[in-house]
């Protein structure tokens, strides 16, 4: 592919300290329906990883943020082959929902999903 027709995203992520931890930091604006905000609590590759959107910014460790922007990243891939359905259909970038998706597909272990959608709260559990 010709590097004129090669689509760059431009990101602006940053380490921040939350809670003690190390996370990646990034803005992710909010789409005029959908989920209003998320967090989840997992496992990847045998350690705790976590990801949450407050509506404006995703906070996650940054394994989980890694492996997951890979993910993405490999999905556009064969959408732009034709081998997978594309992400968003309207060319916009990925949105919260479609992050949350990518984030309960790249954890191996999903301990609490927390959502909330039009103000209601959803907390979704998974402990033994």
């Amino acid at each position: 592919m010709p590097n004129d027709q090669v689509r760059r995203r431009e990101l602006t992520t940053e380490i921040v300290v939350l809670d003690g931890e190390e996370a990646t930091r990034m803005p992710l604006e909010r789409r005029p329906s959908g989920i209003d905000a998320f967090r989840v609590e997992g496992s990847l590759d045998g350690s705790a990883v976590r990801a949450s959107w407050d509506g404006h910014w995703v906070n996650a460790s940054p394994p989980l943020a890694r492996r997951v922007a890979l993910a993405m990243a490999v999905d556009e891939v064969f959408a732009d082959a034709g081998l997978a359905h594309p992400l968003p259909g309207d060319g916009r970038r990925p949105g919260p929902e479609d992050l949350l998706l990518a984030v309960l597909d790249c954890c191996d272990v999903i301990d609490v999903l927390e959502y909330e959608l039009d103000g209601n709260r959803r907390v979704i559990s998974w402990y033994p």
